[in-house]
């Protein structure tokens, strides 16, 4: 995917982090030149749109061949239908440099790509293809599922060579059918 570098001067928030080589929890920093970034990295990067209260960071993958993936594993109050919804962050990452008195801004516009997720539930696994670019920011509904065991995982990937996959967050709310 192309990548569109664009200074802001209006925009003069605080980059914090030190090096691209820090990792939090195992996962490195986001790296502005994707040259240097091999196939099946996961990366995270603070960002203003992602989920959370607290801690706004999400995972990403630029490229990928599927070989490696973000895992989120729950165990569900009670057997029943499920509806698996997954959040998809914006597509722009921005960072703020200071040097000395002035301020750089950088600003990436990333390929939204394919997501791939593998539900395991019930000794099986369901696969669905989520193609995100064009999507708004926000939840979307991946299907609904009858779950026995209540402990689910989902999981993350990348299969592409091209287009990035969000990590960030995945909800299941019950589906309470009428009968």
């Amino acid at each position: 995917g192309t990548m569109r570098f664009q200074p802001l001067t209006l925009l003069a928030r605080q980059f914090v982090g030190t090096s691209a080589n820090e990792k939090i929890n195992g996962l490195p920093a986001f790296h502005f030149n994707d040259a240097v970034v091999s196939k099946d990295t996961w990366e995270r990067a603070k960002h203003p749109s992602a989920f959370g209260k607290y801690w706004k960071t999400t995972t990403l993958n630029r490229k990928g061949g599927g070989e490696t993936y973000a895992r989120f594993a729950t165990t569900l109050p009670n057997a029943g239908v499920w509806r698996l919804e997954y959040f998809l962050p914006s597509a722009i990452i921005e960072r703020v440099r200071r040097f000395g008195n002035s301020t750089a801004s950088f600003i990436i516009h990333l390929n939204r790509g394919t997501a791939n997720l593998d539900i395991h539930a019930d000794s099986a696994v369901i696969t669905e293809s989520i193609k995100t670019y064009g999507f708004d920011i926000g939840w979307h509904t991946v299907g609904e599922y009858e779950v026995e065991n209540p402990d689910v995982e989902v999981w993350v990937s990348n299969k592409e060579k091209w287009g990035v996959v969000f990590a960030d967050a995945i909800r299941w709310s019950p589906v309470h059918e009428s009968n």
